[in-house]
């Protein structure tokens, strides 16, 4: 019987957030906000998913409190990765953000980026 390809993935993804400027975090306390989220995809085989979130920081707006992320944010996650093919996965992280400052909040961005990982 051949030997299993893949394994276990354990992973950061960093997020340099500009001097200024937040995003919102993975559970924004207003509705209308877009929370900041990883989504990971594949070709190949993922089976048990886990994306931890770092702790947000309070920021207040007059009367109001919002959890976002400033600075550099570290979203971690671990997942089983079986490629098809050969040795090689090819994954792609999809991160979405909604970036604001002290006077406005722009329009929701999604980026990615695809990543080989050879086992």
């Amino acid at each position: 019987m051949p030997d299993r390809i893949g394994g276990v993935l354990r992973a950061e993804v960093e997020i340099t957030i500009a001097d200024g400027w937040h995003i919102q975090s993975a559970s924004p306390d207003l509705a209308h906000l877009t929370a900041t989220s990883l989504q990971v995809s594949s070709r190949d085989s993922i089976a048990d998913l886990s994306l931890t979130y770092p702790e947000s920081i309070g920021l207040r707006f007059g009367d109001a409190s919002l959890d976002a992320y400033a600075g550099v944010v570290r979203i971690a996650l671990t997942c089983r990765i079986a490629p098809r093919e050969s040795s090689r996965a090819h994954l792609t992280f999809t991160v979405t953000y909604q970036a604001c400052d002290d006077s406005r909040c722009l329009q929701p961005e999604t980026i990615s980026l695809p990543l080989e990982i050879d086992f």
